[in-house]
């Protein structure tokens, strides 16, 4: 087997993205950790060495001897990218990718597997469990090191590309699996219900979807590159768009009120920020 070769590729940095007062908690723990995070997955104690050594230069890495404390390290840890042997005791590789692509708070995470077998059938077995890549043993390092930055690269790079379209309409965001869909219009439908309610926020939006807050968190911006809450404000002001052209006969304090701001001062500070212009004159356009 190749070990790592010098001048290892590395991973760019995450987009930047504006700090949320309400969530400023979730994003000094992110602020915490700049590198990307990986979990490796592998029963071998050299190989997970040889695994770990590789990519600790580029990701903070998380371990895990088998498949069952790999998927609780998963979710308690969020990781961006994971990394698994496929014979492995108590759980296997594609019984652990089957399993986070099932799971409503993981589905989102890229899975690539490690494994000797390298038949075709094996191959195809492993992606039929929704793996995002398959690579066999040997491996080269440099290779392995690749393919797994662009896995988590090119979703970076996605919701770089949402976060430009968010202002002005609802961005196609990254679901990439029916879970995922399913995951992100309930979220909207769940945002639709209570946009008049000004007391409606992300704390009860997560409990609204059955998700622990940070989990909630961590798979909605991983989804779309923006904060549940910079979302759900975006939600408010598209409506209060709609309202300003179809509903002429609502005052602008009338209609900030409905779509759940408690000020009509913030509101016309959030619209002109999101419009570049008042509620007034995009009213008169």
């Amino acid at each position: 087997m190749k070990l790592v070769e010098e001048n290892t590729p590395t991973l760019p940095a995450a987009p930047e993205l504006p700090v949320d007062p309400e969530e400023a908690d979730m994003q000094s723990i992110e602020e915490k950790n700049t590198k990307h995070t990986i979990l490796i997955v592998e029963d071998n104690i050299e190989m997970l060495q040889v695994l770990r050594n590789l990519f600790t230069p580029i990701y903070s890495v998380l371990t895990a001897r088998n498949g069952k404390e790999g998927l609780a390290t998963a979710l308690e840890q969020h990781p961006d990218i994971i990394l698994s042997d496929v014979m492995m005791p108590e759980m296997s590789g594609k019984e652990l990718c089957a399993a986070i692509k099932n799971s409503y708070e993981l589905s989102h995470i890229p899975v690539v597997l490690l494994s000797a077998l390298e038949s075709n059938e094996d191959k195809l077995d492993g992606l039929a469990q929704r793996a995002d890549d398959y690579i066999g043993k040997p491996f080269n390092a440099k290779e392995l090191v690749i393919r797994c930055n662009n896995l988590v690269y090119n979703r970076k790079q996605n919701k770089t590309e949402t976060d430009k379209t968010e202002k002005e309409e609802t961005p196609q965001i990254l679901a990439t699996n029916s879970m995922d869909q399913k995951f992100l219009d309930q979220v909207d439908a769940i945002i639709a219900l209570n946009l008049s309610k000004e007391e409606f926020g992300i704390n009860q939006l997560a409990k609204e979807m059955g998700i622990g807050r940070s989990s909630f968190y961590a798979k909605f911006k991983s989804l779309s590159g923006i904060s549940p809450n910079e979302h759900l404000v975006n939600c408010r002001l598209r409506q209060a768009a709609h309202l300003l052209k179809d509903r002429p006969d609502m005052q602008i304090a009338e209609i900030s009120y409905q779509v759940g701001f408690n000020s009509p001062r913030y509101f016309t500070k959030c619209f002109k920020s999101m419009y570049l212009i008042s509620p007034t004159e995009y009213r008169k356009r």
